[in-house]
């Protein structure tokens, strides 16, 4: 582990940066005003139980691999969510390393939780 953590890093002038993060309250608000869109980087399973209709749905995994081109936009916000926020936090990473800057991670929640908010999932047909 490096000595001194974060003020160190930035005391040796190293390059530091942030990624936005919004709840799952947040998330939802901006589903309905439509002014955000939404990757689902869990796995295959955990999509099939249940999705947001029109969301993108890459596992976070494969993002190790690049920037698959149905990531790219012209301007709108990509949110990315998982179960917890584990998976997305190291989706960001991912999709910033291979050039995408207009992410956002879904740090508190998950995708099961957005029904709560009003956000009605969609399971896939078997």
């Amino acid at each position: 582990m490096f000595a001194g953590g974060a003020d160190a890093w930035r005391d040796a002038g190293l390059p530091v940066e942030s990624t936005a993060a919004i709840d799952i309250s947040e998330l939802a608000e901006r589903l309905r005003r439509g002014d955000i869109r939404l990757l689902d980087v869990r796995d295959d399973e955990e999509w099939d139980e249940g999705h947001v209709n029109g969301s993108l749905h890459v596992p976070y995994y494969d993002l190790r691999d690049g920037l698959p081109d149905e990531l790219r936009n012209g301007g709108t916000p990509l949110a990315v969510a998982c179960s917890a926020g584990n998976r997305s936090s190291i989706a960001v990473s991912l999709l910033r390393r291979a050039g995408l800057d207009d992410v956002i991670n879904v740090a508190d929640g998950g995708i099961a939780e957005l029904p709560e908010e009003g956000i009605e999932l969609v399971r896939k047909r078997p």
